[in-house]
């Protein structure tokens, strides 16, 4: 009989990071990668949660701007599967690209993905040698939209840095009940929660 006014509020708290992909390597070769071409490699998640940012090493022929792009091993681009825009200038380093919170890819522990970044320009993506690794192109892809692969072939190239910062989900819940009319003669009163959390 008692009225009742209930408030939830769920957060990722994002307790703790881990990587997938390549994270080291100190090779100097380089592929040059053509504008509106999608080239990557293809890597095992080492947890689940949420994409926060990528890495990858190269310089632009001239300064240029890539996004980076999260697919399934089937080559699906994922929900939210792309970043936002990150500029290459014409010296080579670690080139970082982010995905807003709220809007960031979901990977899951043990399953495969493809990362790899389509150019607005041509860019050379440094490479350690051609065994280790397994990397996929795609000459039809788009900067301004890009898309599942469509023609991606295999390769070997292993690029030098390629890989993802995962933010393992911390989900919490805060809860606010405001009992009304309450029976203050009663000993107890019971609240019961039915949680089901999926995404």
């Amino acid at each position: 009989p008692d009225a009742a006014v209930m408030t939830l509020q769920e957060a990722d708290q994002d307790a703790g990071t881990s990587t997938m992909g390549k994270t080291t390597g100190t090779g100097t070769t380089y592929v040059i990668v053509a504008a509106n071409q999608f080239a990557g490699m293809v890597f095992t998640a080492s947890s689940s949660g949420e994409v926060a940012s990528a890495v990858m090493y190269g310089r632009g022929s001239a300064a240029t701007n890539a996004k980076y792009v999260i697919c399934d091993s089937s080559g699906n681009l994922l929900t939210n599967g792309v970043s936002a825009s990150t500029a290459w200038s014409t010296t080579a380093g670690a080139k970082t690209a982010t995905w807003a919170a709220g809007s960031r890819p979901l990977v899951v522990s043990g399953q495969t993905y493809w990362i790899g970044l389509v150019a607005q320009a041509a860019l050379w993506f440094y490479y350690t040698g051609t065994t280790g690794g397994v990397s996929r192109n795609d000459t039809s892809n788009s900067y301004t939209t890009p898309t599942s692969p469509t023609d991606a072939v295999s390769g070997t190239m292993n690029y030098r840095q390629c890989y993802a910062n995962i933010n393992n989900l911390d989900y919490e819940l805060d809860t606010e009940y405001q009992f009304n009319t309450t029976k203050f003669s009663s000993d107890n009163e019971q609240v019961c929660f039915y949680l089901k959390i999926g995404r």
